[in-house]
């Protein structure tokens, strides 16, 4: 299970020449099988832990998202225009 769903996250990862992308998205596809094992398993509330500790942690990390990031990503869009 581990090892498909980081082979899966690791797919999401993209390294460019502006850095690296994808990251937050490769954590989340891991913390989602996560939480579908404990479902599995009938842990419904390490599950609902999991998810919620989840939502909070992605929600929090957009606000530290760098603004200078944001740029290269929407002048390399422009590019590909």
């Amino acid at each position: 299970m581990i090892n498909g769903v980081g082979f899966i996250g690791g797919g999401a990862i993209l390294v460019g020449k502006l850095g690296t992308r994808g990251t937050a998205t490769a954590a989340s596809i891991w913390a989602t099988g996560a939480i579908g094992v404990a479902v599995g398993l009938g842990a419904y509330d390490t599950a609902i832990v999991l998810s919620i500790v989840t939502f909070a942690t992605l929600r929090i990390m957009t606000n530290f998202k760098s603004s200078k990031n944001e740029q290269h990503t929407s002048q390399s869009d422009n590019k590909n225009d």
